[in-house]
């Protein structure tokens, strides 16, 4: 059994969701929740019947938009249920290599399988030559979560079940030689492999699946940009008190508050009226390595979109991007694009590639617009940045270094400053490219790297302060804000109890 499902000839037509298959794998295998590809373009599987006339007919639930045409090719990756039955193939493929193992010691050592972090996650440490030959089977990667194989430790799926068209357990147990147990994770395997690795699913502490997009490390000269204005060295978001890490992982949409916890998945109305604390803090409560994504991340993701010749768009007037109109998402209030009655969110990740960080299906969604998101590890006091020197989450916010930097209201321009200025409640704003500096300005190098103070890369975006007071700072824009929302867009001008039916948040992993 293959889980992926293959047709050499469909036909679509532009405005329906009826797909007719000409020349394919069997139809029957693409249950409800199944993803199918046709030239870039994905859809999700609602169901598939054979019509009166003998033609294998895909229905999705969404229209196909991408204009009419014949013998296309289309990909697909089959439902979990037909994942699980190549877990069950594993499974006697495990258990006839019982002999093979028998006469080996298979105690799990300090860099085995079995050695898990306090969140519960499987090690990635690779085993040495001298281990056991359980440990030749480890696993690699941060999304993969010990959750035992009692019936109290197996997550409660119902929900995922509704979602995914299943019934029973989406994970399965396998046993291993001396005792040992883990549950493939069936959901993981299939994002993994449906987005060709671009997406995984990390767990948060409840068992709730988020969709994450990895990011690896790259250095800022690595970039490509003309002089390196950004200096050398690793970006600081792989930097996490003074620790690199190979990769942060971002979730792939605006956060949904669940039961204490938060989740990034698609097609789900993001939470807003939410202040900053509770927005960390619902992170937090993912468990260990989750927090509310950083000034740190969200400045190396914007650089590396401006390295690769690409701004995303997004939800900029009301349900559609104010410059590329055709370009629009479902809205959670079921308005029509364009309409400026309702609450004008979209469902999270249902705008087009464009609306992604790198232009495809499975970026990061929703960067630019739709609904302003809380940062994390910078604020102004009295005009003056206090931020983190690296993506340290876990640090105190009484310990975030005070730069010699200042934000200053000259006369209602706002101007950065290497002294005190003129701190005040008045809200001003500046286009961020354009932001003023006094002669002589002194510049911070970690200041340019978290796209604070502009070093010739100008990602498009408006700057919001107020100089006084204390200010936390969130980013993108919201629905309405057309050309001023943007990588660069960052409003520093309301306190931490801000709430807003136009403000949100968005989770981050780090292992």
């Amino acid at each position: 059994m293959s889980i992926l499902w293959r047709a050499s000839s469909v036909t679509v037509t532009n405005g329906n969701p009826l797909i007719s298959v000409q020349a394919g794998d069997d139809i029957a295998g693409l249950k409800p929740g199944a993803s199918l590809y046709i030239e870039g373009q994905l859809l999700e599987v609602k169901r598939t019947f054979t019509t009166d006339s003998g033609v294998d007919t895909i229905e999705t639930i969404e229209n196909w938009e991408a204009g009419s045409g014949a013998g296309k090719v289309a990909k697909g990756v089959l439902h979990p249920g037909a994942i699980l039955a190549l877990s069950e193939q594993a499974k006697q493929l495990i258990e006839a290599s019982e002999l093979l193992f028998g006469s080996q010691s298979v105690n799990p050592t300090a860099d085995s399988i079995a050695k898990r972090d306090e969140g519960g996650r499987l090690k990635t440490n690779t085993p040495n030559a001298n281990d056991d030959a359980v440990n030749k089977g480890y696993l690699q990667g941060a999304a993969t979560r010990d959750v035992g194989s009692e019936a109290q430790n197996v997550p409660d799926t119902t929900e995922l079940n509704k979602r995914l068209g299943t019934s029973g357990n989406v994970m399965k147990s396998i046993s291993i030689p001396g005792g040992l147990t883990f549950i493939p994770d069936a959901l993981r395997k299939q994002v993994e492999l449906s987005t060709q690795g671009k997406n995984t699913v990390i767990y948060n502490a409840n068992g709730d699946p988020s969709v994450m997009v990895p990011i690896y490390k790259f250095r800022y000269e690595d970039l490509g940009f003309a002089g390196d204005p950004f200096g050398t060295g690793v970006a600081t978001a792989f930097m996490v008190n003074g620790v690199e890490k190979s990769e942060v992982f971002i979730g792939a949409f605006q956060a949904h508050y669940h039961d204490g916890q938060v989740v990034s998945l698609p097609g789900l109305d993001p939470r807003t009226s939410v202040n900053f604390d509770t927005a960390k803090s619902w992170c937090q409560a993912n468990g260990a390595g989750w927090h509310l994504m950083s000034e740190h991340e969200w400045a190396a993701i914007a650089l590396w979109c401006m390295a690769n010749g690409f701004e995303p768009r997004g939800n900029t007037n009301y349900g559609r991007a104010h410059d590329a109109t055709h370009e629009f998402g479902r809205r959670q209030d079921g308005g029509i694009a364009g309409d400026t009655s309702g609450s004008v969110r979209i469902l999270t990740g249902s705008g087009p590639d464009a609306w992604r960080h790198d232009n495809s299906p499975f970026g990061i969604a929703d960067l630019t617009g739709n609904i302003w998101e809380w940062s994390d590890q910078l604020k102004l006091v009295d005009g003056r940045v206090y931020c983190t020197i690296d993506n340290n989450f876990e640090e105190d916010e009484i310990n975030w270094a005070p730069q010699g930097h200042y934000l200053s209201n000259e006369s209602g321009t706002l101007t950065l400053k290497n002294s005190p200025g003129v701190s005040n409640e008045d809200a001003i704003s500046t286009d961020w490219g354009a932001l003023a500096k006094e002669s002589g300005y002194s510049e911070s190098q970690l200041l340019q790297r978290l796209l604070f103070s502009t070093a010739g890369i100008t990602p498009q975006g408006r700057l919001y302060a107020r100089t006084g007071g204390e200010r936390l700072p969130y980013r993108g824009g919201y629905w309405h804000l057309g050309s001023n929302a943007g990588l660069a867009a960052r409003a520093v001008n309301n306190e931490r109890s801000r709430t807003s039916g136009l403000l949100g948040f968005r989770p981050a992993f780090v292992a």
